[in-house]
């Protein structure tokens, strides 16, 4: 390459011959608790980590996902830890994984190594996504302890992640994380059809089929489908009637923030107290009856706030 054509390019935009970057200021490493390292893209996050710690990395082989991990039982532990529930999942080849799936099985082999730091935080994920991982890192730390330190260019993860210390390298300073709440989520159940489980059967860890007679129902978090329930009617010698659950799926996005608990513990509550057991009206009429009275000023028993918070 020319060295004259170098130096033109090098006037051209008024770059002097003595550029530096900036300095990058190394803080003192806190020692314990869960650290967001945040800032812009050459802010200084990843010098501030070499400076920390000694480099390190998470490497997959082509054999299963399980075998990368210390143990069987660890991979279980750190992989729901991290969201990655769909159970088949793990039995694929790393190079095999979508972005998301990837990143969280990148984490889940990060906590499994007891590395002290994770870098480039949701960095190739959705938001959704990144929130409910930082959401699960953020639950595998309050029962683990010790020093995590988490670097990403995103802000919106702090009210997720909810970290103990924040260093901000655009400002190069620590600051207040201030007295944050995770935000509150809010689902709303809806009748469905059948039909709507297309979009959730490649989620489901056993089958991917359904029973015709099942009443389905889907959750939605802003109009967006998030959740899938369908409960199917049944009776037997001993119990003249009963309701039980045949399919309960939650996207991959939002895995780990606790969704598929709520609407259980949501249809069981309303299976209980308003159906009682009997078969006589179908579960749509009774929902455009709780529908009707909720015009009036009542809250509808089918909208769930706070999943999560708990």
């Amino acid at each position: 390459m020319s060295t004259d054509k170098i130096e033109q390019l090098r006037q051209r935009y008024d770059i002097k011959a003595d550029f530096r970057e900036g300095v990058v200021v190394v803080p003192d490493k806190p020692k314990d608790g869960l650290v967001l390292l945040v800032g812009s893209s050459g802010s200084g996050k990843s010098t501030i980590l070499g400076e920390w710690f000694e480099k390190q990395g998470a490497n997959f082989n082509d054999d299963i996902l399980l075998k990368n991990y210390t143990s069987v039982e660890k991979a279980e532990e750190v992989l729901l830890a991290c969201g990655l529930r769909s159970i088949p999942t793990w039995f694929r080849a790393y190079n095999t994984l979508s972005n998301g799936e990837a990143h969280r099985a990148e984490v889940a082999k990060l906590l499994d190594m007891g590395a002290p730091y994770i870098d480039e935080f949701s960095s190739v994920v959705d938001r959704n996504t990144a929130k409910s991982l930082a959401h699960c890192v953020k639950k595998y730390h309050s029962r683990n302890g010790g020093l995590l330190v988490v670097a990403t260019c995103h802000r919106d993860v702090e009210e997720w992640l909810l970290p103990d210390y924040v260093y901000d390298t655009n400002k190069q300073s620590f600051r207040s994380r201030r007295s944050l709440r995770r935000p509150e989520i809010r689902i709303t159940i809806l009748p469905c059809s059948v039909e709507d489980w297309v979009y959730f059967k490649d989620h489901h860890y056993l089958s991917d089929s359904i029973s015709r007679s099942c009443h389905c129902y889907i959750g939605l978090i802003e109009g967006e489908p998030v959740a899938f329930s369908a409960v199917m009617h049944g009776c037997n010698r001993d119990i003249p009637t009963y309701w039980r659950e045949s399919r309960l799926v939650v996207r991959p996005e939002f895995q780990g923030l606790g969704i598929g608990k709520k609407c259980r513990r949501l249809w069981h509550k309303y299976i209980l107290t308003t159906i009682r057991g009997f078969f006589q009206r179908q579960l749509t009429q009774l929902l455009a009856s709780i529908e009707t009275k909720a015009s009036y000023g009542e809250q509808p028993p089918q909208t769930v706030s706070g999943v999560g918070l708990t």
